[in-house]
């Protein structure tokens, strides 16, 4: 779903000749803390007491955590989340709109 909707649709796009808007990204505190991590990430995320938290399994292989999240939080590489930190939030409605 991630790889598709960031990689994979805005290239077929580009490909086709069609205008390509990059999705909405939010600024949105966040409900947990985290270390450290070599890579990027987009965690499903849904909203409690107005702070983005984790959906049930991050698994790719697990899509019913899809089903209860409200979208996609960025997680940047090499950087310590703090609770209530800002970061980037994706709303599922805006990954796949013309």
């Amino acid at each position: 779903m991630v790889t598709f909707s960031l990689l994979a649709r805005p290239c077929l796009m580009h490909i086709q000749g069609a205008n390509y808007n990059p999705p909405l990204r939010l600024p949105v505190p966040v409900g947990f803390s985290r270390g450290e991590e070599s890579r990027d990430e987009y965690m499903r995320v849904k909203f409690v007491d107005g702070r983005a938290q984790p959906s049930a399994s991050q698994n790719s292989g697990v899509l019913s955590s899809a089903l209860t999240a409200e979208g996609l939080l960025h997680l940047p590489s090499e950087r310590k989340i703090t609770e209530g930190e800002m970061l980037d939030f994706i709303p599922f409605g805006s990954l796949l709109t013309v």
